[in-house]
């Protein structure tokens, strides 16, 4: 094994509490916390599972909060309410329930909360370093990994962006991975989300800033996402299959915490900004031609990737694994019925914005792809889906 130059580091964000239902826990977590504000969606209170927290918490006597309507890609104006409704109940700490949108709506409140900036404090790129009131994450779908990342993002619906803002102290102080809250999850969230937990996991193995303890945690989550992930959306009620998927997604967002991303998120963010389209769509359409455009920089991976796809493919030579991995990566996303072209996507009369083009180039998963790209291959990339 070559030994690599320089003197590398590993962050790890607050304490996962998991295992079936680790909900219970929540209780004696908040103990020194606080009264929380719970944040989460419509979605989550009709499948019952914002009344299975509540009565967790009124059970053992906690005063708390709720803010239940966080939409999908929350804009500032929505944090900027439920800021208000948790200093006018005066709270203390925040719990996101739900999908990647009602985590990262906690992480903004938690930031305003405790450092009064508004979100436009962070259009120019500022890092969080000051530190944050207690959030508790509990993810209802196996997705975004937010639960674990120092990154937040946010709808800047004005500037037609997705805000991304970063620092190490958004990373949630607990996590909590109950699978159970994971089964009868619609199918077609199952797959949307799962096929973003995926690419997390790929994009984080393929960033130059890759290493071996976030190849390591990538490739486990590789293998237990491509594992479970047609079982899971074919039947969401098994827990043998929610329990590696929401797994998978959390170690996959431990790797990319660290290694970074890559440009299937760099194209995915101005799509979702522009056009509205569910994030983890967005990124499987472009996942197979970011893959091709970047072999020429990263063939020697593919092996062992290829190997975590299949353990019987983990010999094959490079050239080949790479056209395993995509034909595999192409088969599962067809089984799963996510769309891979713009029309399947709802866009029609789709177009390439030049401010799309700008802000991918300018993105940060961009400066850590194996392979470097002009602003003219963002655009050829972008048009791939048409």
């Amino acid at each position: 094994m070559a030994i690599p130059s320089g003197i590398m580091e590993h962050w790890n964000p607050g304490r996962l509490i998991f295992g079936v239902n680790s909900l219970s826990k929540v209780p004696s977590e908040l103990r020194s916390f606080g009264k929380p504000l719970v944040l989460t969606d419509q979605g989550v209170k009709k499948a019952g599972i914002l009344e299975k927290i509540e009565k967790i918490l009124k059970d053992s006597e906690i005063s708390f909060e709720v803010f239940d309507t966080v939409p999908s890609d929350p804009p500032i104006k929505v944090i900027e309410a439920a800021f208000y409704n948790y200093k006018k109940k005066g709270c203390s700490s925040v719990i996101g329930l739900g999908g990647g949108s009602c985590l990262d709506a906690a992480k903004a409140v938690a930031l305003i909360a405790s450092t009064g900036n508004s979100m436009a404090t962070y259009r120019d790129g500022r890092i969080v370093t000051e530190n944050l009131i207690p959030v508790i994450a509990i993810p209802t779908t196996a997705g975004t990994g937010s639960e674990v990342t120092g990154t937040t993002v946010i709808s800047d619906e004005e500037n037609q962006i997705k805000l991304a803002i970063k620092g190490r102290p958004l990373a949630p102080r607990i996590a909590i991975l109950d699978p159970t809250l994971l089964l009868g999850m619609p199918p077609k969230i199952a797959a949307a989300t799962g096929a973003d937990a995926l690419i997390h996991a790929m994009e984080a193995y393929f960033s130059i800033n890759s290493n071996l303890i976030t190849d390591g945690l990538a490739l486990q989550a590789i293998q237990l996402i491509s594992s479970h992930l047609r079982a899971f959306v074919d039947d969401t009620q098994d827990l043998e299959h929610a329990y590696p998927m929401l797994m998978g997604s959390t170690i996959a967002g431990l790797a990319f915490s660290n290694a970074g991303l890559g440009l299937v998120h760099s194209l995915a963010h101005p799509v979702g900004a522009f056009f509205h389209v569910h994030h983890g769509l967005a990124c499987a359409a472009y996942l197979i031609p970011v893959l091709e455009f970047n072999k020429p920089d990263c063939m020697h991976k593919f092996p062992a990737l290829a190997g975590a796809l299949d353990s019987s493919k983990a010999c094959l030579p490079s050239e080949e694994a790479s056209h395993f991995v995509t034909s595999f990566v192409g088969i599962l996303f067809d089984n799963i019925g996510i769309p891979r072209k713009a029309q399947d996507l709802g866009l029609n009369g789709w177009t390439v914005h030049e401010k799309m083009v700008d802000d991918a180039f300018a993105a940060s998963p961009t400066k850590v792809n194996p392979r470097k790209a002009s602003k003219e291959e963002i655009r050829t990339l972008f048009n791939s889906i048409s």
